[in-house]
């Protein structure tokens, strides 16, 4: 798409945001269900849902804000990332350590995503979205710390439980 602006290329990047986060609660949702036997990891699942929900929110909020609209989603991440996933499931002893895989790897999308995104809105003087978003990208940052601590234990309760040898 061509920009006639900066202000139109910061509706763009957010409109890429809320449909990663669209797509996310979906993912979050299904990884949540099947992180049952391991309930440490279901519950911050669930708790990142619901700052994923938030998120969407918010980032709509700065969409409308900015005289843009939502209808004109791109479904380029949700596609891509459900369609990895959901080939490369494999076993239920594999799945959870799957699915941390993939969210740490869209972590950092989102990441990335949201500096792009702060560094546009201080560009286009909007400081209600670049406040908003380094919000969301605390959450963000934080999740990924949280995956990267967890994956090595999570990779050892997985071998364990299976009784793999």
């Amino acid at each position: 798409m061509a920009h006639t602006g900066k202000k139109e290329l910061l509706i763009d990047w957010l409109r890429d945001a809320y449909a990663i986060e669209l797509a996310l609660t979906q993912i979050l949702d299904n990884q949540a269900k099947r992180a049952e036997p391991f309930a440490h990891v279901q519950s911050r699942l669930r708790g990142h849902l619901e700052e994923t929900r938030r998120h969407a929110d918010t980032v709509k909020a700065c969409i409308e804000r900015n005289g843009g609209n939502v209808s004109r989603l791109k479904s380029g991440f949700a596609r891509i990332f459900g369609e990895v996933q959901s080939q490369s499931l494999g076993s239920s002893v594999e799945h959870v350590i799957k699915d941390a895989t993939m969210s740490a790897a869209a972590e950092q999308y989102e990441i990335a995503t949201y500096r792009v995104i702060i560094r546009l809105a201080e560009e286009v003087g909007d400081l209600k979205t670049k406040q908003a978003c380094e919000e969301i990208l605390r959450d963000e940052e934080a999740m990924a710390k949280w995956i990267d601590a967890e994956l090595e234990g999570l990779v050892r309760k997985t071998v364990e439980q299976a009784g793999l040898q």
